[in-house]
C-alpha cells in the first residue's frame, strides 16, 4: 500500500508544485511576458490582429473584448493559437520531427546537456519516449539549419511563436497560467500509465473537459498503443474547493466517451488487463502504476480519499 500511495503522492505533488510555480506570476508579470513576444504576421492574422507589432497580450485582450461567462471565455482560450499543439520542427523552414514511440533512430536529432543559462528553464518529459531534462538539437535535412529546443514549464519559453515545439504538457501549463490571469476555475486530469494531461473547467454545475479529444479519452484505447489504468482529477488553487475537486474519475471518462455497451465492456476489459500486468507492457507508457494500486486493493473511493489526504499534506507542507 505504501508504494501505491507514493504513486498517488507523486501525481498530486507534481501538479500542485507546477501550479505553485505558475501561480507565482503576478498580473503585471503575466502581462509583461505576454507583451514580450511579437507575433509573425500569419499568426497575428489567425488571432484576428491585422496590424504590425501585435503581441500575445493583444491576442488575450482581444479574447476578452466581448463580455461572456467563464465557460465561454475558456472555450475561446481552448480554441486559440496561444495554447495550440506545435509540432517539434526546424525553426527555420518548419520541417517536422515525427514524435513516435518507439522512435526510429534519427541521425539529424541529438541531445545535449543544458547550458548554465538553460538549466533553470528545462524540464524532463516525453518526446519520442521518456526523457530527462535535456536539450534537443535538430539539423534539418531539408534546409540544413540547426534548431535548439527543450521542454519547459515557463511561459517565457513556451510562448515563443517562432516554431518552438509545444506538446500537451506545455499546452496545459500555459492554460494553468492563463486561467489564473483570467480567473477561470480549472482542475487537472492525469491518466495513470499514459503520457497525457488535460484540464477541466467548472461550468457552475460540474467539471467538464472542453477538448473533444479529452472528453472522449476512452476511445484512445482503440489506438493499439496500450492502455491507461485510471484517470485522476487533481484540484488546484484555481479549482475553488481543492479537496472537492480531487477524485478518481475513470468511470466518468468511460461515460463521456458515449460508447455502446459492447465498447464500454471492451474498454473495461482492456483497463483491467493493464492493471493486472506486473510488467507494464500493456500500458501506453510501459509503466505499472495502476498495477501497484491493484496490488494494494484500492477501490475508486479509496483512491479519492488518499488523493484528498495528500492534498492536505501538500498544503501543510
Amino acid at each position: 500500500r505504501s508504494a501505491a500511495e507514493q504513486v498517488l503522492r507523486k501525481k498530486v505533488w507534481s501538479v500542485r508544485k507546477k501550479w505553485e510555480l505558475l501561480g507565482s506570476y503576478s498580473h503585471e508579470k503575466t502581462e509583461e511576458v505576454l507583451a514580450s513576444f511579437e507575433l509573425p504576421k500569419p499568426l497575428a492574422e489567425r488571432c484576428g490582429l491585422p496590424f504590425e507589432g501585435a503581441t500575445w497580450l493583444d491576442a488575450v485582450k482581444a479574447l476578452c473584448s466581448s463580455p461572456c461567462g467563464p465557460v465561454e471565455l475558456w472555450q475561446r482560450v481552448e480554441a486559440h493559437p496561444i495554447v495550440e499543439y506545435v509540432h517539434v520542427q526546424c525553426q527555420n523552414c518548419g520541417h517536422q520531427v515525427p514524435d513516435t514511440f518507439p522512435a526510429d533512430e534519427d541521425p539529424n536529432l541529438s541531445e545535449e546537456e543544458p547550458t548554465d543559462s538553460e538549466k533553470p528553464l528545462v524540464r524532463a518529459g516525453w518526446f519520442r519516449g521518456p526523457k530527462g531534462p535535456v536539450v534537443f538539437v535538430y539539423r534539418c535535412p531539408s534546409c540544413g539549419c540547426t534548431s535548439r529546443w527543450f521542454r519547459s514549464v515557463h511561459p517565457e519559453i513556451t510562448l515563443n511563436p517562432r516554431r518552438w515545439g509545444r506538446l500537451c504538457g506545455e499546452q496545459e501549463d500555459l492554460k494553468a497560467w492563463l486561467a489564473k490571469y483570467l480567473s477561470i476555475p480549472l482542475r487537472v486530469c492525469v491518466p495513470l500509465d499514459w503520457d497525457h494531461v488535460w484540464t477541466e473547467v467548472f461550468n457552475g454545475d460540474r467539471w467538464v473537459p472542453l477538448d473533444q479529444n479529452c472528453l472522449h479519452f476512452a476511445r484512445r484505447l482503440h489506438e493499439g498503443i496500450g492502455a491507461w489504468t485510471h484517470v485522476l482529477a487533481i484540484g488546484t488553487p484555481g479549482s475553488g474547493d481543492v479537496l472537492e475537486a480531487t477524485e478518481e474519475v475513470t468511470e466518468a471518462y468511460l461515460r463521456h466517451a458515449e460508447g455502446s455497451a459492447e465498447e464500454v465492456e471492451a474498454w473495461r476489459v482492456q483497463i483491467m488487463a493493464a492493471r493486472a500486468d506486473a510488467t507494464g507492457q500493456q500500458t501506453q507508457s510501459k509503466t505499472c502504476d495502476g498495477h501497484l494500486l491493484q496490488l494494494a486493493s484500492l477501490k475508486d473511493n479509496d483512491i479519492t480519499l488518499i488523493l484528498r489526504n495528500i492534498q492536505l499534506e501538500f498544503d501543510q507542507k
